[in-house]
């Protein structure tokens, strides 16, 4: 299709990533055509299929070549020293040093894959809470549905409806 929307989506709907469609319908007489275009095209946005991958870094690889910047640039700033060089130019080969200096910690000193996966889960489960609180959350249905938000709480999420 080439409407803008579609346009607008396209990277985050066949991309490397898992992303939720919010669809507001309405369920007046006068919006039918809009809400059944909606619905159609949430229907379609559901029938995609991405699968989504781990990036996956090799920490000793990305350390060592940190490591060799860092020499390099030392290197680089002794140069400069001897030869009475530009200030400025020292002080950003200074700066360039201490970022990588910085990055290279920051990969030796990351906690292991469980403490990742533990950490992940208590977001999750505090994320899910939060939306449970503020009624967006139907966890026992698992599938996509589509709810209504309105002012008035005694209202809200009356209308729900599920994706086929």
């Amino acid at each position: 299709r080439n409407s803008k929307l579609t346009m607008l989506l396209a990277p985050s709907l066949t991309g490397n990533s898992k992303t939720w469609l919010i669809a507001t319908i309405s369920p007046s007489m006068e919006f039918t055509t809009d809400t059944l275009a909606t619905l159609r095209f949430a229907l379609g946005c559901k029938q995609l299929k991405t699968k989504p991958s781990e990036n996956v870094v090799n920490k000793d690889e990305m350390v060592a070549n940190l490591q060799k910047q860092v020499d390099q640039l030392t290197k680089q700033l002794r140069l400069e020293r001897a030869g009475a060089g530009d200030p400025a130019a020292m002080e950003a080969i200074m700066e360039e040093i201490k970022q990588s200096k910085q990055l290279a910690q920051h990969f030796t000193d990351k906690p292991n894959r469980e403490e990742d996966l533990e950490t992940e889960q208590k977001q999750r489960q505090n994320r899910t809470n939060h939306l449970r609180a503020l009624g967006l959350a139907d966890i026992r249905s698992g599938r996509p549905y589509l709810m209504n938000l309105n002012e008035d709480f005694s209202l809200q999420g009356t209308l729900t409806y599920v994706i086929p």
